[in-house]
């Protein structure tokens, strides 16, 4: 038991259950992310509500047909647009796990940072787990 305590069996068995935890909540969150509904634009709550006004028809009018010139840049864009977003989303779940790998790494290196520093007499800090 003693060994245990010194080596800091129990800070590193609940670091290892709280990065599974974290795994799994970000398997999860990447594959659910596929299934969520894009909400809709949102009316603008910020103005007045008019009371239920029938609208005045007006007599219909003949309108020319506007000539729609083709343009080939902007479906260019789109496509660079789609093709970013999708790269994004692809990369995104892969860095947010370098993210946590660094995070761990840094965090188990200050612990045996503070053990080498500050557990020398071992018999003073016994009762703090490390």
């Amino acid at each position: 038991m003693q060994e245990r305590i010194d080596s800091g069996y129990y800070i590193k068995k609940s670091c290892k259950d709280i990065l599974a935890i974290l795994f799994l909540f970000k398997i999860f969150e990447f594959f659910f992310s596929f299934f969520r509904k894009k909400k809709p634009e949102q009316r603008n709550e910020n103005k007045p509500k008019r009371p239920h006004i029938k609208p005045k028809i007006k007599p219909k009018t003949y309108e020319k047909p506007k000539k729609v010139k083709p343009q080939e840049e902007p479906q260019q864009n789109q496509k660079l647009k789609s093709i970013s977003h999708i790269f994004l989303e692809f990369f995104k779940p892969i860095g947010m796990l370098l993210l946590m790998i660094l995070f761990v790494y840094l965090s188990f290196s200050s612990l045996n940072f503070l053990k080498k520093k500050y557990l020398i007499n071992k018999n003073k800090l016994n009762h703090f787990y490390f």
